[in-house]
């Protein structure tokens, strides 16, 4: 009998290989998690993480590719969708790493003075929280950090991968954020003309739209822009109460 294991959107989880998925989705089948392949082990990686290199996979063909070359067991045919989806199965997941667990961690750091274990994008990201905190209201346990920091695999040009859970606070932080950008336009502002141009070369042009599109879609999304010069990205996820417990 499998034992079932809870996971969700913006988790991050390590299998027994090394690997790193990112969760997807709320819901999942009994016997696995949804998640799709972010970071393996490779001797050429640019990232080092407790003495081991890593590189990242972007694009979501090169993922498919690559398990499909080399580990077929984490993909499966969803009897839902229909289509392939990338999965690991709960005997495979060596660790399942949260982010508001993560953030509490990381608050006890900056609480005890050890900043020698806090990397500056996440003193950055620790500090934008802090923002978001006190001028929302929302609390700390339903803020978290995701992204390459939750796994300690942030480089200097990580992003800031952020999460708010529950609706109601998604609201507050999404209000805050517009005031934010007004009375602290200094170190935070969503993205200008220029931003959405070196973000369409990074990212848009694998995507189907067109630069105009692109500019379109990105000038009307209020959850990410720059904070002190860094890239940032708040994600807004039900809380457990919020999320049905049916599985897929």
């Amino acid at each position: 009998m499998d034992l079932e294991i809870k996971a969700r959107e913006g988790d991050l989880l390590e299998t027994h290989e090394g690997f790193i998925f990112d969760v997807k989705g709320l819901i999942h089948p009994s016997e696995r998690i949804i998640a799709y392949l972010r970071y393996y082990p490779d001797t050429n990686g640019d990232r080092v993480r407790k003495g081991i290199r890593y590189k990242k996979l972007y694009s979501l063909e090169d993922r498919y590719e690559f398990l499909e070359t080399n580990y077929p067991q984490y993909l499966f045919n969803d009897k839902t969708s229909g289509e392939v989806l990338q999965g690991v199965r709960n005997e495979n997941i060596k660790q399942i790493y949260r982010p508001a667990e993560f953030l509490g961690e990381l608050h006890g750091k900056f609480e005890d003075g050890r900043l020698e274990e806090v990397s500056p994008i996440l003193r950055k990201a620790f500090e934008l929280v802090k923002l978001l905190h006190s001028s929302s209201g929302v609390k700390f346990e339903k803020l978290g950090i995701t992204g390459s920091c939750l796994v300690n695999l942030e480089t200097e040009q990580s992003d800031i991968d952020l999460i708010i859970y529950g609706s109601k606070n998604a609201f507050l932080v999404r209000k805050t954020l517009i005031t934010l950008h007004d009375s602290h336009r200094d170190i935070i502002h969503p993205y200008s003309q220029e931003d959405i141009v070196t973000l369409y070369e990074f990212r848009g042009k694998q995507s189907d739209f067109n630069f105009q599109e692109f500019v379109k879609i990105e000038q009307r999304k209020k959850l990410q822009g720059l904070f002190r010069g860094t890239d940032y990205y708040i994600r807004c996820i039900k809380d457990w109460d919020e999320i049905s417990n049916e599985n897929v």
